[in-house]
């Protein structure tokens, strides 16, 4: 496995990997509309953004093997005076947890 800092090109695998953690996780609080239908263009359209234009403390980290995306973390370094960092997202592909 390899850790590689994101860039534009793994926006589409980043949105896929964060909604179907969402589908996962989620599946008792959100309804299966929202996230069959508009949570992936919601992801897809965030992830799009924040690595075309990203913040300048954003820090976002994939881990990938044979092509594909295995998970990845975004992070905020320095976000607040008090608390420091903030850790925004953190997804692993389900084969891959534990």
């Amino acid at each position: 496995m390899n850790l590689a800092t994101a860039a534009l090109e793994h926006a589409e695998q980043i949105a896929r990997l964060h909604s179907a953690s969402w589908q996962a996780t989620y599946a008792d609080v959100l309804t299966p509309d929202y996230l069959a239908l508009t949570a992936p263009a919601e992801r897809k359209a965030i992830w799009q953004q924040r690595l075309y234009k990203p913040r300048s403390n954003q820090i976002v980290l994939v881990a990938h093997a044979n092509g594909q995306l295995q998970g990845f973390a975004c992070a905020y370094a320095g976000e607040h005076a008090e608390w420091g960092s903030y850790l925004d997202n953190l997804h692993v592909a389900h084969g891959h947890q534990g």
